[in-house]
């Protein structure tokens, strides 16, 4: 309950950050800083080189000291080169307004909050979420212009990097070595970041930077469930690698109450979605009323992928990172074709669209997964 809290408290203050972002900025920029802030989400996710998925399941499996410090320096180094990039890609565009939002890709390689996650430390765990969160949204209230609206970005990421630094100190060397750390778990978060983000990205360069603004405006809501759902599936890693580690006939057990779960959370989600499709133009505006279907369709998406979540942590600590990589790998690819097929003919809707048939593919490869690993 701690982490829940505080990792709400941080991804809700956020959420409401970029609220205030959509209104102050208007559509077409807000679809800039949206697009600027989704490639410094995929850099970052690079930096980061999956230790925050793979990160609590090896803690929690007792990997010891070598798993921990070899993930620590390749990604000290990854985050250098993907900071360069960045950086060198928005001078180069004469953006450089955007060139403060490279700390979020610092923060997502530098954070160590996997290591409390890995030892069931909540505080540690989602004290620099919520501290990252509340920066940002203090700073987004005096944000009116897009030259501007970089800065408590970087100033929330900032302060949520070193406090996760200095709450999770690296552990001592106990004669072990430093070991392969292989790069499958980044794979399975390149690619559902892809299947997460990449039509804003499309809609931009297929269509226009003010579509592409209010579909990101619009997404901010399904993305709040998103990141709940995210949170329960983290949480869970810990005791699922452990309880299977002990007793691996607990696994259909596991998989069985797993749906059960993934029923209920869909049906709670399935209730909001009436209300939040009128409520588009308070939160956001009336220039965002386009996103009222787009949103209706992202959140049946979001429904599904409640369904398929509780699969996730199981498939974790399955420790099947080859095969996990190549499940969000078919439903990256998927959606990045249709997009680029329905996008041109019908715009957010379709986008939208392929959301909706990438979750429905990963609910059916998961289930899949993890019941083809029952008996054995």
């Amino acid at each position: 309950m701690p982490l829940v809290v505080l990792r709400v408290t941080g991804q809700g203050s956020e959420f409401l950050a970029f609220v205030l972002l959509a209104r102050h900025l208007g559509t077409a920029d807000f679809g800039r800083l949206s697009v600027a802030f989704l490639l410094c989400r995929y850099l970052g996710l690079v930096a980061d080189w999956g230790a925050s998925l793979r990160g609590p399941r090896d803690v929690a499996a007792g990997a010891g000291a070598g798993v921990a410090i070899a993930l620590v320096r390749r990604r000290y180094v990854i985050t250098a080169a993907m900071s360069v990039a960045y950086l060198a890609g928005v001078l180069a565009l004469g953006r450089p307004e955007f060139a403060l939002i490279a700390v979020t890709i610092v923060g997502r390689g530098l954070g160590r909050d996997w290591m409390a996650l890995g030892q069931e430390r909540a505080v540690r765990a989602g004290t620099p979420s919520a501290l990252q969160g509340l920066v940002v949204l203090a700073g987004s209230v005096f944000v009116t212009r897009i030259s501007t609206a970089a800065i408590p970005i970087a100033a929330g990421y900032a302060v949520g990097a070193v406090a996760s630094i200095a709450l999770n100190r690296l552990p001592h060397r106990g004669g072990e070595k430093d070991v392969d750390v292989s790069g499958w778990m980044l794979v399975t978060l390149l690619a559902d970041q892809v299947t997460a983000s990449t039509d804003t990205v499309l809609l931009a360069g297929l269509r226009s930077a003010s579509e592409a603004g209010i579909y990101a405006a619009v997404y901010r809501l399904p993305n709040a469930w998103v990141t709940l759902i995210g949170l329960g599936v983290l949480a869970l890693i810990p005791s699922a690698t452990r309880r299977l580690a002990e007793d691996r006939h607990q696994l259909k057990a596991l998989r069985d109450r797993a749906l059960r779960r993934g029923a209920l959370l869909a049906v709670v989600l399935a209730v909001t979605i009436p209300p939040s499709y009128f409520l588009v133009p308070t939160i956001f505006g009336d220039a965002y009323r386009a996103g009222q279907l787009p949103l209706l369709l992202l959140l049946i998406a979001t429904a599904v992928n409640a369904l398929a979540a509780p699969l996730h942590p199981i498939y974790v600590a399955l420790a099947r990172d080859r095969g996990q990589a190549g499940i969000t790998s078919a439903a990256a690819i998927l959606n990045v074709t249709a997009n680029l097929v329905v996008i041109p003919l019908v715009g957010m809707s379709g986008a939208a669209s392929t959301t909706l048939a990438a979750q429905l593919l990963l609910l059916i490869l998961y289930w899949r997964g993890v019941s083809a690993s029952i008996g054995r």
